[in-house]
C-alpha cells in the first residue's frame, strides 16, 4: 500500500520520540460472511493508516504533556466484528498503561454512555461515548472513548488511572476525508447501562478473572454485596465518579461501598443512575453475591 501524508495538525517530524514505548495493537474476533448492508459498515480506518493524538493530564499532581501514534498495520473490521492489529508509541512511558492501547482497537468496548458532538481538528463531529474498566488491581484504569458515529475513528479518549488522567486528542490523520466524517447526527444510540435482571446472585470467579457490569439504577435502590477470597478486590462506580474521571479526575470510585482488601460486606441505599461494579477475583480467585431491592 503507497505512503499517505498526514493531514490537519501535523506537527514536524512525528516519528522521533525520547524514551518511547510500543505496544501491540490486537483483537481479533470470529468474522462471516458480509452483507451489502455489512459493507457500508467498515471502518474508516484501514491499513496502513496512522493516527496521531496530542496528549494532556496529569501525573501524581504534576501537569504532563506528550504525544501518541497508533499505527495500524491490519484492519479488517465490519461493525463489532473482525480484526485489528499494529503497535502504539507514546513518549511518556509505560506508566500510561495497556487500557489506551485496547481502546484504539476496540471503540465501542464497554457500555454505551449516548452520544454528542465534540469540536477536533477535523471539525464539529458526532460521536459516541463509551466508558470501560480495564486491568485488574495496580493496572487499573477506566477509559471513556469518543469515536465517529459513522466512522468508528478515535477523536478523543479520556483515561483515568492511578493518581493520573491522560486526555488523547486525535490531531493528524491519514484517513481519507477526515473532514467530511461524522457530520450527521445518529438516529438512535442505545444506553449501554441496565437494570440487572435478578435481584439475588452470585458469582464465582476463578484466578486472575476481572468482571465488569454497567447498571441503572433507580433511586432508593438497596445494594447489599458480600466478597469473599483473600486479594480479591470489589470497586464500584457511581455516575458521579464516572462524569468526575470523564471530565479530568484521576481513577475514583465509591469508598463505602467498594471492597479494596478482600472479605467484607457492604450495604448502602443508591442515590440512581449509571454505576460501573468491577470484580478483581485476584490471584486465588474468590466468590461474590449481590442482593438488589428495588423501591417499592
Amino acid at each position: 500500500m503507497a505512503s499517505r501524508s498526514m493531514t490537519n495538525g501535523e506537527r514536524g517530524s512525528y516519528w522521533l520520540y525520547i524514551a518511547a514505548i510500543a505496544v501491540a495493537l490486537t483483537m481479533i474476533v470470529s468474522m462471516a460472511m458480509l452483507t451489502p448492508a455489512e459493507e457500508e459498515d467498515r471502518w474508516a480506518v484501514q491499513s496502513g493508516d496512522v493516527l496521531q493524538y496530542d496528549i494532556t493530564g496529569h501525573l501524581n499532581g504534576t501537569a504532563v504533556t506528550g504525544t501518541a501514534i497508533a499505527n495500524f498495520t491490519v484492519v479488517n473490521m465490519t461493525g463489532h466484528g473482525g480484526s485489528v492489529g499494529g503497535y502504539f508509541t507514546t513518549d511518556l512511558g509505560d506508566w500510561t498503561g495497556r487500557g489506551v492501547t485496547d481502546a484504539l482497537s476496540s471503540p465501542s468496548r464497554g457500555a454505551c454512555l449516548g452520544w454528542e458532538w465534540i469540536d477536533t481538528a477535523f471539525g464539529r463531529k458526532a460521536v459516541t461515548r463509551y466508558v470501560d474498566h480495564y486491568g485488574g488491581n495496580g493496572s487499573a484504569s477506566v477509559i471513556t472513548t469518543y469515536a465517529g458515529v459513522d466512522s468508528r475513528v478515535i477523536y478523543r479518549i479520556n483515561a483515568s488511572g492511578p493518581g493520573s488522567f491522560l486526555g488523547l486528542e486525535l490531531e493528524a490523520s491519514t484517513v481519507e476525508g477526515m473532514e467530511h466524517l461524522d457530520t450527521r447526527a445518529p438516529a438512535d444510540v442505545p444506553s449501554g447501562f441496565k437494570r440487572p435482571v435478578d435481584s439475588e446472585f452470585m458469582e464465582i470467579g476463578s484466578p486472575g478473572v476481572v468482571l465488569v457490569a454497567y447498571w441503572d439504577l433507580p433511586a432508593g435502590t438497596m445494594l447489599n454485596h458480600t466478597l469473599g477470597g483473600d486479594g480479591s478486590r470489589f470497586y464500584l462506580f457511581t455516575e458521579e465518579n464516572l462524569e468526575h474521571m470523564e471530565h479530568g479526575a484521576a481513577l475514583e470510585h465509591d469508598t463505602e461501598m467498594s471492597l479494596t482488601s478482600g472479605n467484607g460486606t457492604r450495604s448502602a441505599i443508591l442515590d440512581g443512575g449509571r454505576y460501573m461494579a468491577v470484580i478483581d477475583f485476584g490471584a486465588e480467585g474468590s466468590w461474590q453475591r449481590f442482593e438488589i431491592t428495588y423501591p417499592s
